[in-house]
């Protein structure tokens, strides 16, 4: 059995285990530092086998404190902080793997929506060019839903990101040198790795011919091979050529 402890409004949940049930546990061998490990993907399947009984009690817990909704439990600071992320700007970075700057601008404008000059004239049906990004475009925060709808998206050829993903990578396009080829280490997602694909399209776009165009290589460290399958699975859709 397991017992629930809920306490509102904080929303701290967590499923307490009797004895019997820790015996389960399953201790590996030391890792790296030492120390030795529980067999998580075990407490984890534990959990998910009552989320049942935890949905019923917060259910009870909504129904004891008259609430109109779960948002309700949270704290005051964190729904006026959800309700500060939801009202910021759209942005999406063009992937010149598969498209241009002036067709998706064209493909925009087509659908209806007017090009401003700065981000503090967006409002309705509106985009511009990022100050920072100069292969991004801003949108207002409306218009993730109508633009989840159209070929751009759905073809790839615009990708919505948070900017602090496109910001360290063109940075990083822009430091680039003439020639030579990119190692990225570290552990990102597969959107980060076709858009530096992206942007070394772009800079030599004029010199398709050049077999000696420079290459992305990546190593990533502590993932799993799921997570390595979903990030080659990632840049093939956006239009990367894998070697």
């Amino acid at each position: 059995m397991a017992s629930f402890w809920c306490s509102a409004p904080s929303l701290v949940v967590w499923p307490l285990r009797q004895q019997e049930a820790l015996r389960h546990l399953v201790v590996l061998g030391p890792n790296k530092e030492g120390k030795r490990t529980f067999n998580h993907n075990f407490i984890l399947c534990i959990c998910c086998r009552f989320k049942t009984k935890l949905a019923a009690s917060l259910a009870r817990s909504r129904i004891k404190h008259d609430l109109l909704s779960m948002e309700c439990i949270l704290p005051e600071c964190v729904r006026k902080k959800q309700q500060r992320s939801c009202s910021l700007p759209l942005y999406a970075w063009v992937n010149r793997l598969k498209s241009s700057h002036d067709e998706v601008q064209g493909v925009l404008k087509n659908d209806g929506l007017l090009q401003v000059k700065s981000i503090r004239q967006l409002a309705g049906q509106t985009f511009c060019q990022d100050s920072h990004c100069w292969d991004t475009l801003v949108f207002p925060a409306q218009l993730k839903a109508p633009l989840s709808f159209t070929k751009l998206l759905r073809d790839h050829k615009l990708i919505i990101q948070d900017k602090s993903c496109i910001l360290p990578t063109n940075a990083a396009a822009s430091l680039l040198p003439d020639e030579g080829d990119i190692l990225m280490v570290g552990c990102f997602s597969g959107l980060t790795v076709a858009h530096t694909a992206s942007l070394i399209a772009e800079k030599y776009e004029g010199d398709k011919n050049n077999n000696d165009q420079p290459m992305v290589y990546v190593c990533t460290t502590d993932i799993t091979e799921r997570q390595s399958e979903e990030i080659q699975h990632t840049v093939d859709k956006m239009g990367c050529k894998s070697k």
